[in-house]
């Protein structure tokens, strides 16, 4: 009855946890490897190598190093944004199929990241605009909302000074 009972609260949690947007984060094989051999290195190191994996491997990196990892690695939205209209694309597809807060606030974070580094138009590209608008306003945590919507008014700041 006793294992009956952690099992269920293990379940609870784990469904209360999706439940309020928070992912399970999880790989395996060849790409937790990638990740492990990168969160391996120091910090300055990181930073050194980020932009010489392959686009799929550093999103799942800074997905990861931003949702798992204890302190977040949002030092990896710089060179992340150093990339700018290279990664506009692959970026703006994830964040329209964004599901939960954090992968939208970790996306805003990018996308302002470029914003501030003048590596992409980011306020100047309507449809990526519409849809940062559109993933803010459906987040359901207030403090993420607050933050990513901070980061929009930024972008739009930066538009109305050009």
């Amino acid at each position: 009855m006793q294992q009956v009972a952690v099992a269920f609260r293990s379940l609870f949690a784990l469904l209360s946890v999706g439940l309020v947007g928070w992912p399970l984060v999880a790989y395996t094989g060849d790409m937790q490897r990638v990740i492990d051999t990168f969160y391996g290195q120091t910090t300055k190191e990181q930073v050194a190598s980020f932009s010489g994996y392959p686009l799929e491997e550093q999103y799942a990196i800074y997905i990861y190093g931003n949702q798992v990892r204890h302190p977040p690695a949002i030092y990896l939205a710089a060179p992340f944004a150093r990339a700018g209209d290279k990664v506009v694309p692959f970026l703006l597809g994830r964040l329209k199929s964004a599901k939960d807060d954090p992968t939208v606030r970790d996306l805003v974070l990018v996308f302002s990241e470029m914003n501030r580094q003048t590596t992409y138009d980011v306020a100047g590209d309507a449809e990526l605009m519409r849809q940062l608008e559109s993933s803010i306003a459906a987040m359901k945590n207030q403090g993420w909302r607050g933050i990513a919507e901070g980061e929009l008014a930024e972008i739009r700041k930066s538009n109305a000074r050009s």
